[in-house]
């Protein structure tokens, strides 16, 4: 559950660390030079396997007070300061509401790997990659995917899948139960070939290409219940796709693209937070002078009182 009073930002995954090593304190210096203003707690911890007395903690997450800090202040802050995180969580009450027309329906990755445009010969063709196997992507900082061999197989059998550029259904180049677009899986990934019309957006795209102004893959799926696995890895969190039920579109594709539905967040949030530890009391040390504070200041107001 996001926190009632706190933003939070976390830097790595807390299953990354010995839970009994977990402290906090009002603001500090993180990373050896950025400082941190009282106004921002930092969590930190020790990592599984290095927990001795004599070593160093490091920082897992950054809390920010809503009542001095916005969400949109938070993240000018961590971004000003070039600070990473892994997840950046709103507090309970400020969290944004999606209407449905904004709510993704399905999710959308790119590759930065060839797509080029040829002949077949006197027909036009679009050729590229729309997704590797087997390879590590950070989708966004700290959080990383693998697809599997096979994760494709399923849904390739029920999916006619379009070819779009951009995911614009309106930039439509081709369609597989047309066949005018063919996908091909072979050890590497899942390759696409596009027969595209002889319309504006079709010579559109074919000048692009040649010209070099659209270099990028991209492809819309929705992953099958049970189709994916999470785990803590070193700098973050891995999702490792397995199967997906539903390919939307495939096609060349101009910016990199990193989308995902609110249930791929849910999934994603929930192991992140399986993982967080729970909030801990401050130190007895810091409990001790808090009591010894509010004495002293009870003492000078019956001093003065009787003064």
């Amino acid at each position: 559950m996001p926190y009632e009073n706190e933003h939070s930002a976390r830097l790595k995954s807390p299953g990354d660390f010995d839970p009994k090593t977990f402290r906090r304190t009002a603001g500090g210096t993180i990373y050896g030079s950025i400082k941190v203003p009282a106004s921002i707690g930092i969590i930190w911890g020790k990592l599984k396997g290095s927990a001795k007395p004599s070593d160093m903690p490091i920082p897992q997450s950054l809390r920010f007070a809503k009542d001095k800090w916005t969400v949109a202040q938070a993240k000018k802050w961590l971004k000003d300061n070039k600070v990473k995180y892994l997840i950046f969580e709103p507090a309970k009450e400020e969290r944004s509401i999606m209407t449905d027309e904004q709510i993704p329906k399905m999710e959308r990755r790119s590759v930065a790997f060839e797509v080029r445009a040829g002949e077949e010969g006197e027909k036009p063709i679009i050729e590229g990659i729309a997704a590797l196997f087997n390879t590590r992507g950070e989708v966004m900082p700290g959080y990383f995917e693998e697809i599997k061999p096979g994760a494709f197989d399923k849904a390739l059998r029920e999916s006619d899948v379009r070819a779009l550029f951009n995911h614009i259904p309106s930039n439509l180049l081709g369609r597989q139960s047309a066949g005018t677009l063919e996908l091909r899986v072979d050890a590497k990934g899942v390759h696409y070939k596009i027969y595209p019309p002889d319309t504006q957006i079709g010579r559109d795209v074919i000048t692009s290409l040649k010209r070099g102004d659209v270099d990028g893959s991209s492809f819309s799926f929705n992953v099958a219940k049970d189709g994916e696995e999470f785990k803590s890895i070193e700098g973050g969190v891995l999702r490792t796709i397995t199967e997906f039920s539903e390919i939307g579109d495939v096609g060349p594709a101009t910016y990199p693209v990193y989308e995902e539905t609110i249930s791929a967040a849910r999934s994603r949030d929930a192991f992140i937070k399986e993982q967080e530890p729970p909030p801990e009391d401050p130190p007895e040390s810091q409990q001790e002078e808090a009591w010894e504070t509010e004495a002293r200041e009870r003492e000078l107001e019956l001093a003065e009182a009787n003064g």
